[in-house]
């Protein structure tokens, strides 16, 4: 019994590992671009231990094109004016750098 699940297994398995031998893939896009810090956040930003997550790589797509088509759903987003108070936490970075400005 054993051997006759072995054999069809294989007999599965085989063809489509002989022709994943000629599968090419061209990557459009690199490791660092997928992984480095594409946020505002300075790139020596620490994670914090109140649960702001530190400098990273975060999706660039458009949240309408997660949702069905022809959604009603409103998207909402947070403003924090507060952030640039002098008694705020240090985060690494000064939020009046022309730099940081414009990433």
């Amino acid at each position: 019994m054993r051997q006759g699940i072995f054999v069809v297994a294989v007999c599965l398995i085989f063809p489509a590992i002989s022709r994943a031998g000629n599968l090419f893939i061209q990557p459009t896009t690199t490791l660092q671009a997928q992984t480095s810090n594409n946020t505002s956040a300075g790139d020596s930003f620490q994670s914090q231990t109140n649960g702001n997550l530190g400098a990273t790589n975060i999706s660039r797509v458009d949240l309408h094109t997660l949702l069905y088509p022809g959604t009603t759903t409103k998207i909402y987003a947070h403003f924090m004016p507060w952030f640039g108070d002098p008694r705020h936490m240090a985060v690494g970075y000064n939020s009046q750098d022309p730099a940081q400005i414009h990433r």
